[in-house]
Formats: structure tokens, sequence, C-alpha cells
């Protein structure tokens, strides 16, 4: 079990992505998810944006005027360099665009 309770040097790693990307057919949070969780991180949080922005600078938001189903998500995660290395390596083939 990792554990991060004593002092030791860590890395975030954020990946940011929208509410309708998928993977193979499923909602890419819950696979990206499942893949960190089966890479043996400490842990990961899912974050829901109000509203952003990204790559195409198409504006989601959740204000009435602009309801999107489309809002910006971040996956973050917190654990031993080598073992983000490891799984950006897992994970990379399913970012389809972005940057990194």
């Amino acid at each position: 079990m990792n554990d991060l309770s004593q002092f030791q040097t860590a890395q975030r790693l954020r990946l940011y992505f929208n509410e309708s990307d998928r993977w193979m057919g499923s909602a890419l949070s819950s696979v990206l998810l499942e893949k960190l969780k089966s890479s043996g991180l400490v842990g990961a949080t899912l974050f829901r944006g109000q509203a952003g922005f990204g790559v195409h600078n198409r504006l989601h938001s959740t204000a009435i005027e602009t309801l999107s189903m489309d809002l910006p998500l971040i996956i973050e995660v917190v654990d031993r360099p080598e073992k983000i290395q490891m799984a950006l390596e897992i994970i990379m083939p399913m970012v389809q665009e972005g940057m990194y």
C-alpha cells in the first residue's frame, strides 16, 4: 500500500477534458479513474467545473442562457513522480487532444 504520510517528493497530475469525451463508448472520466486506480496510485479526485473553454475556444457554462451538458472536468492525482510517469504512459493514448 502506498503511504504518503511521511514527507516525500510528490508530483501533481491534472487532466482536463469535457463531460462529452468518450473512450471506446464509455465516459472518459470513468475510464480514466478506473485506470488510475488499477495503476496503484494513492488516489484521484474528479472535479466538475462551472464554466470553461478549451482547445476549440468554445465556452461551456452552467449559466441558464448557455446551459451546457458538456461541462469541463478535471481529474487531479498526487503521488510519487515515478507513479505519475507510469500512469501517464497508460492514459496518454486515451487523451485525443489537448496539451501536456
